[in-house]
């Protein structure tokens, strides 16, 4: 029982430190992981899908749109843990420690998240079997 609550912690904590961070400003976010080493503008199909791109160089990338965060992507380069476990790790360990995901579409896996007054979204990226891609992000953007 011990081993199985130490797990859930190490799972549950790291998500919520990046879950937190949706919907925040340009100052919070800098307040609270420090100045980004790039930033970039991503065009949409529209201007209103324009994005603002912090990129800090533990691989974790910050998208605004209308100066708030609406999504978080730690890519198969980041030293940060995705959800207790690291990139590479398996299908099967993900479904193991997270359950069935919601959806599964071609290589990602979709987890439903607690809403915050807005629908949560993870999305798990997956190449030759192997997490390369973590993304949570506002499912109403």
């Amino acid at each position: 029982m011990k081993k199985i609550i130490l797990l859930l912690t190490a799972v549950i904590y790291p998500l919520f430190s990046y879950e937190e961070k949706l919907g925040f400003t340009p100052t919070e976010l800098i307040n609270t992981l420090g100045a980004p080493q790039n930033v970039y503008t991503i065009r949409g199909g529209s201007p209103e899908e324009d994005d603002v791109l912090f990129f800090y160089k533990n691989s974790i990338y910050a998208y605004f749109n209308q100066n708030r965060v609406w999504q978080i992507r730690l890519d198969k380069n980041s030293s940060e843990t995705f959800l207790g476990f690291g990139s590479g790790a398996t299908e099967d360990e993900i479904v193991e420690i997270l359950g069935e995901p919601e959806k599964i579409v071609e290589n990602s896996y979709f987890y439903r998240r607690p809403d915050r007054g807005y629908p949560v979204i993870l999305r798990l990226y997956f190449e030759n079997n192997k997490l390369s891609d973590l993304y949570i992000y506002r499912g109403d953007y």
